[in-house]
C-alpha cells in the first residue's frame, strides 16, 4: 500500500501533461513493422510512451519505431507519408507516426494558426505553447515567416571571373568587358561592332578579339598607315 500511494502522484502527473504534449496525435500504427533508412537517433530502456515523448520533444522527428521486448526506441526523421520512406516486416517492432496530413496538431495551433501556410504546428508544454516545425530551407523564427539571410555567392555562381554581389533576394553578376548574361556565361562576340578598320579581318575569342590588318595597314583596330 505504501508503494502505491508514493507511484499515484507520478502516474496523475504523467497523465495530466499528456494532452498538452499531444501524444494523442499519434494515431497511426502499424504493429510488426519499422521504417527503414531514417533513423536520426536510437535511445535505450525506453517504454513506448517514453519513445513518443522523445520524438515529439525532438524537432525533427516525425515518427519512431519501437522495439517492444529490447525497449529500444528509433526516431524517425522521415514518416510513411513521405515519398520513398518504407516499411519493413520485423516481428518485434512497432511504428508509429502523427497524421502530419494536417498542418495543426493541438488545440493551442488549432486556434491561433501561428504557422505560415503549409508549415506544421504542434503544440508544446511551455511558453508560447506552440512550434511551428520544419521550416523551408528559405525561412526561420518562431512563425517560419523570417527570411533566412543566405550568401546566395556562396556558390561562386559568377563564371568567367565576373564579380558576385549579394542581394537580400538572389545575386547579381558583374562581368567583366567580353562576357554577359545573368553569370557572364556568354561571350560577346565583338567582331559585331566592326572594330577593325582598311580591311582588317576581325577574329574573336572569349573575352576579347584580335585584327589580322591588311598589308599597309597596322596597330589594334588596324587604324596605322605604315
Amino acid at each position: 500500500m505504501v508503494a502505491f500511494a508514493y507511484l499515484m502522484p507520478v502516474v496523475l502527473c504523467t497523465i495530466l501533461r499528456l494532452p498538452c504534449m499531444t501524444i494523442a496525435d499519434f494515431t497511426i500504427t502499424e504493429h510488426g513493422k519499422r521504417l527503414t533508412g531514417s533513423v536520426i537517433s536510437r535511445h535505450y530502456d525506453t517504454t513506448d510512451v517514453q519513445c513518443m515523448i522523445l520524438c515529439i520533444q525532438n524537432g525533427k522527428c516525425r515518427s519512431y519505431n519501437m522495439q517492444r521486448t529490447k525497449l529500444i526506441c528509433e526516431l524517425n526523421g522521415n514518416s510513411l507519408a513521405d515519398n520513398g520512406a518504407k516499411l519493413s516486416d520485423d516481428i518485434e517492432w512497432l511504428y508509429r507516426s502523427t497524421n502530419y496530413s494536417s498542418p495543426l496538431v493541438g488545440p493551442t495551433c488549432k486556434k491561433l494558426r501561428p504557422c505560415e501556410k503549409g508549415i506544421l504546428c504542434r503544440d508544446t508544454c511551455s511558453p508560447p505553447y506552440f512550434e511551428c516545425v520544419y521550416c523551408d530551407n528559405k525561412h526561420t523564427g518562431l512563425h517560419c515567416d523570417i527570411e533566412k539571410e543566405i550568401n546566395e555567392c556562396g556558390k561562386n555562381p559568377c563564371q568567367n571571373a565576373g564579380a558576385c554581389v549579394d542581394k537580400k533576394v538572389g545575386y547579381k553578376c558583374i562581368c567583366k568587358s567580353g562576357f554577359t548574361g545573368q553569370n557572364c556565361e556568354n561571350d560577346v562576340n565583338e567582331c559585331d561592332s566592326l572594330p577593325c578598320f582598311n580591311g582588317g579581318a576581325c577574329q574573336n575569342y572569349p573575352g576579347g578579339y584580335n585584327c589580322t590588318c591588311a598589308i599597309g595597314y597596322f596597330g589594334a583596330h588596324c587604324d596605322g598607315i605604315n
